[in-house]
């Protein structure tokens, strides 16, 4: 069995939900990288993509040290991020060979955006727009992240997330660990 998982997708993918059920199911620590990113790290990322790849690389030296002391100190453990890029994605690599697994979230197209929608709908720091209005942002915002979002150029798994019973969705990834579960 590894003892690092990333789960990682575009925004809304249902990453991090999955990837704390799974660090349950299998007893790991479970760290929501995406956090890290701070709202400083944001706006100076918006800048120019001189600066968005200057920041992804602090953030990601960061979250992978993190992870490091995470996996000494809990042994196992499950990290959910976005990591839309291959260069982010070594780092992970470059430290952690074979002992790290890559989980790729695929959402149900027809459900994401709905699901994305809702979720910002109940967050209280959200952007105080009409809903009519946050749900066009959302869409062009998810387009985006979709078409900048990388194919991995390394092995990895992929399951795909129906947004309904998460048992369904690590099936296939529970079944290839099974023997160590």
């Amino acid at each position: 069995m590894k003892s690092i998982y990333i789960f990682f997708g575009i925004p809304g993918s249902g990453k991090s939900y999955l990837g704390k059920k799974f660090a349950d199911k299998i007893g790991a620590y479970f760290y929501e990288a995406d956090d890290d990113y701070t709202d400083e790290m944001r706006e100076e990322s918006k800048k120019s993509e001189e600066h968005k790849k200057m920041i992804n690389d602090q953030l990601y030296s960061l979250v992978v040290d993190k992870t490091a002391k995470f996996k000494e100190e809990y042994g196992k453990v499950v990290v959910a991020s976005a990591l839309g890029s291959n260069h982010d994605r070594h780092k992970f690599i470059d430290r952690f060979g074979v002992d790290v697994a890559f989980v790729l979230v695929k959402p149900d197209s027809s459900k994401h955006l709905e699901n994305t929608f809702q979720r910002e709908l109940a967050d209280p720091n959200r952007e105080k727009i009409s809903p009519e209005e946050l749900k066009s942002k959302l869409e062009k915002h998810l387009e985006k992240k979709q078409l900048n979002f990388e194919e991995p150029d390394f092995a990895y798994e992929a399951i795909d997330n129906n947004f309904n019973d998460y048992q369904d969705v690590f099936s296939s990834l529970l079944s290839k660990y099974q023997e160590s579960l």
